[in-house]
């Protein structure tokens, strides 16, 4: 009778598993359609015409002279056009104006103009013509930018500025319709509009019917008696649930214990750290940090929470050798509950940097609802690593110092106290190789521009969260009934 009572409760209702992760998810994406807001659908061009210097001029800009530049327009939707020119630093005597003209190449028509009055002009300032913006988009349309004059006569003109050395891509520069070598200085902004927003639904079908494809095969090799990951991952958590409880439980008791303030120093941790940072770096790094308690905090706690939950989990099975001897529970149960230990800390963390913001009077936006997404990829990304390091602490305890200068190193090469825009050029390649840079990135495009990250982002994030759980994984799979031999 209890056999059977047993077997009872120990069977999966598949369907009924099936409904709650379908409404789990269906929630999930509704939730970050609405707090990616037009993020999702639109992000800041990377195919502007950038700011380059000038070594000349291209004269009086009187009424005989055209100067145009010819271009293929790179942006989806130019949202303002920018040209440098110059009053000669004439300030009363000049007296011609400057038309500014943006028109279609192939057919003339003028999408913005505006006439530049002789008072507007400054010495070496770029003037600018606002476009409507999403109305159209013109991606990949020649265009060409026209200056001209209604009254301008030489000697009391203003003039524009070109470089002779830099040519624009299948463009050309002209002076009365003469070519000339070189580029007029230009810069043209916009959007981009991304492909990811325009097709959200058709998205969150496709990779919905993905996972119910997936869950089907588990569900009917579970059923048939073959092992299964997804479910002897949820079947392992619900028979050791009580267990992990007790594990994260008694390490929060031995951390805190007989401390005057107990888990305060979770909150108070990265404050201080962040306090005495922000003496150091405020000022030497004041020019290129909007907001630096927040730049700073936002930093700190994330990366914080994974050197702390990595250097929990490396001595995890080392320092369990005699629970590890006498009781059989899963070995990654170790690692696992260092990482949800750390994670406490991180959430109560993620506190203190809310604090911070709404100290500091930086918005609390919808984009916040993000950062649930950035909690499970950092979390799923140092149970990996935490799994991977405990491994190889069983079999090269020398791990446990050389992790201490790995993390130091680290820390360096993520752009924690200083700016992005510090690194020379020819190092930014260090960033895309760094798991940390991103997921820093991230919570600061949430917490510091209050707006959801680009779409690309999400996908790095979410592919180094598993492929360090798989390698990890895997690795701690492979060695760990080698474990015994080396405790």
């Amino acid at each position: 009778m209890k056999t059977m009572k047993r077997k009872k409760k120990g069977k999966i209702n598949y369907i009924k598993v099936y409904m709650v992760l379908l409404l789990f998810y269906i929630t999930a994406m509704a939730v970050f359609y609405y707090a990616g807001g037009e993020e999702l659908h639109y992000r800041e061009s990377k195919g502007n015409i950038g700011e380059f210097g000038a070594d000349n001029i291209v004269g009086d800009i009187t009424m005989e002279r055209i100067v145009e530049q010819y271009f293929v327009n790179q942006v989806c939707f130019p949202e303002e056009i920018k040209v440098l020119v110059s009053n000669y630093d004439r300030k009363a005597e000049i007296s011609g104006n400057i038309l500014l003209e943006l028109c279609i190449e192939e057919t003339g028509e003028v999408l913005v103009s505006r006439l530049l009055a002789a008072e507007e002009v400054g010495l070496n300032e770029y003037a600018a013509l606002t476009l409507p913006g999403r109305e159209r988009n013109l991606y990949g349309i020649p265009m060409v930018f026209r200056l001209t004059s209604t009254n301008g006569t030489t000697g009391t003109s203003a003039t524009a500025l070109y470089s002779s050395v830099r040519e624009l891509e299948e463009g050309r520069f002209c002076l009365d319709g003469e070519p000339v070598q070189g580029s007029l200085c230009i810069i043209l902004q916009g959007e981009d509009e991304v492909w990811t927003g325009s097709h959200f639904v058709e998205l969150t079908l496709a990779f919905g019917v993905l996972f119910s494809i997936v869950y089907l095969f588990s569900a009917w090799r579970n059923s048939r008696g073959k092992r299964d990951l997804f479910f002897s991952t949820v079947l392992a958590m619900r028979k050791y649930g009580f267990l992990i409880n007790q594990l994260v439980g008694r390490d929060f008791k031995v951390r805190y214990k007989r401390s005057v303030l107990g888990i305060l120093w979770s909150f108070l941790n990265p404050l201080l750290t962040m306090i005495v940072q922000y003496v150091v770096f405020s000022q030497l790094f004041k020019g290129g940090i909007d907001n630096v308690a927040v730049y700073l905090l936002s930093g700190l706690v994330v990366f914080n929470f994974f050197t702390e939950a990595v250097s929990q989990a490396l001595g995890s099975i080392v320092y369990n050798a005699s629970l590890i001897t006498k009781v059989y529970v899963p070995k990654y149960i170790y690692p696992v509950t260092k990482v949800l230990f750390s994670s406490v800390n991180f959430l109560i963390s993620m506190t203190a940097l809310l604090l911070v913001v709404l100290i500091t009077g930086e918005p609390v936006t919808k984009a916040f609802w993000l950062l649930s997404f950035l909690i499970a990829c950092i979390l799923m990304f140092s149970i990996g690593f935490g799994m991977l390091m405990a491994s190889l602490m069983v079999f090269f305890r020398d791990i446990q110092f050389l992790w201490g200068i790995f993390s130091l190193l680290w820390m360096y090469m993520t752009p924690l106290f200083y700016p992005e825009s510090l690194i020379a050029e020819q190092f930014r390649w260090i960033f895309t190789g760094n798991p940390m840079y991103y997921y820093v990135k991230f919570i600061r495009s949430i917490v510091l521009d209050g707006i959801s990250p680009e779409p690309r982002m999400y996908a790095v994030c979410l592919a180094f969260a598993i492929g360090s759980l798989l390698l990890g994984g895997t690795v701690f799979k492979k060695t760990q009934n080698k474990f015994i031999l080396n405790i």
